[in-house]
């Protein structure tokens, strides 16, 4: 069996015609190096998904065949909070692989690996505000877990979760004595963490942004 580097992978093929960026991540407490902005775009929805508890960038894949394709070069190993792993790979065209990760997903029980998703530029792209949201969010949280965030967070949490209203963003950043920069925190950790709700797909995130303790619709 036969060993992919991913990260040399890319490099190859990409030839350093591409953005780079660094990119702090939450839900791995580490900064990324990402080439590519549907990638990077990808990994932003990773930290906003509530069911992704981590993942591994670059990861070394272990081909399980000797038909393994050397174009399945995943983006990231993906965990999820009910402990499935899976690879993933933003591609340009899905179909183009689609019989590859059929073959391999075909023999990964019998190679004890994981199992692999293909998601096209398409799907990563139709996601645009959610994917401003999350760079604001990732963003504040980054900045703001570098402080106490107990005081910030309780008033949330009581705010939102345990009087069970809604509240505007800007009610939030207006209770006497918090840190505006620190709750700005305290909520994006709260979203990520499916604590509260608030409407991320279709409005961006604002002074004017609804939260509660329900999901909407």
């Amino acid at each position: 069996m036969d060993n992919i580097n991913s990260m040399k992978s890319v490099r190859d093929k990409t030839r350093g015609l591409t953005n780079l960026w660094l990119f702090e991540s939450n839900k791995n407490s580490k900064r990324f190096s990402i080439r590519g902005d549907t990638d990077f775009a990808q990994l932003v929805l990773l930290e906003g998904d509530v069911s992704v508890r981590s993942y591994d960038l670059y990861p070394i894949v272990v081909r399980n065949s000797p038909s393994f394709s050397a174009e399945l070069v995943p983006l990231a190993l993906v965990e999820y909070n009910d402990g499935a792993q899976k690879y993933i790979q933003c591609v340009e065209k899905e179909s183009n692989l689609k019989q590859e990760v059929l073959k391999y997903n075909k023999n990964v029980e019998v190679a004890h690996g994981y199992y692999y998703e293909l998601i096209s530029n398409v799907q990563v792209w139709s996601n645009k505000i959610l994917i401003d949201n999350w760079i604001f969010l990732s963003s504040v949280i980054a900045r703001a877990k570098r402080f106490s965030m107990h005081r910030e967070m309780q008033l949330a949490v009581e705010a939102i979760i345990v009087k069970k209203i809604t509240i505007t963003l800007e009610e939030l950043l207006n209770i006497e004595g918090i840190d505006p920069s620190l709750m700005l925190g305290a909520v994006g950790l709260l979203l990520q963490r499916g604590a509260i709700h608030a409407d991320l797909e279709t409005e961006l995130f604002s002074y004017a942004t609804v939260m509660g303790a329900e999901r909407n619709g």
